[in-house]
């Protein structure tokens, strides 16, 4: 198992609590959504969202929260985090309200992500070891000796021929040195 550098202790509680806070304010703002207080009525009629949507956009809210804050779905959770972010400031630029507030808690969002600790991730699989065809070693000497009645692969004669036992190509079964390039 590899991991990324280590995270120091500071960062690394402040990287959860910099991930806990936007997802307990996406939670209150689902659960205020479900409630549906006067608030929440007047600031949909004044973004222009019919009220039938409060509870879909509540389910999304806790959504994104919840995949944001399990670590494995971490990642995916800032990316749904941040387009549910950009649609809330799509919708307040569109009326003219400030923007800087769901801007701000995407920003808070992807530092906490970067300030937690990294989970360990399973090393590469090796590369499949290389098949050499037997051609080709046959053909840099690496050719096993053949039976007396079919011919050596290496200079297509029989491998009744040896070599003196001093020469250094003794392994090989005939005199001749292999074909091919070296």
């Amino acid at each position: 198992m590899t991991t990324s550098p280590r995270v120091s202790p500071a960062a690394r509680w402040t990287g959860w609590v910099l991930s806990v806070l936007p997802a307990l304010l996406l939670c209150f703002s689902a659960s205020m959504k479900f409630v549906n207080p006067p608030a929440v009525s007047d600031s949909f009629t004044h973004l222009g969202w019919p009220m039938r949507l409060a509870i879909v956009l509540g389910v999304l809210e806790i959504s994104v929260a919840v995949i944001y804050l399990i670590p494995r779905t971490a990642v995916l959770g800032a990316i749904l985090c941040t387009g549910y972010l950009g649609g809330a400031t799509a919708t307040t630029l569109r009326v003219g309200d400030s923007f800087m507030g769901p801007v701000i808690l995407g920003m808070v969002i992807w530092l906490g992500l970067y300030l937690r600790p990294a989970r360990p991730r399973p090393d590469p699989a090796p590369p499949p070891p290389r098949r050499v065809r037997p051609a080709v070693a046959a053909s840099y000497g690496n050719h096993k000796p053949t039976p007396s009645s079919t011919p050596c692969p290496a200079c297509a004669g029989t491998a009744s021929r040896r070599a003196p036992a001093s020469d250094p190509r003794a392994a090989s079964p005939c005199a001749r040195p292999p074909s091919g390039p070296r």
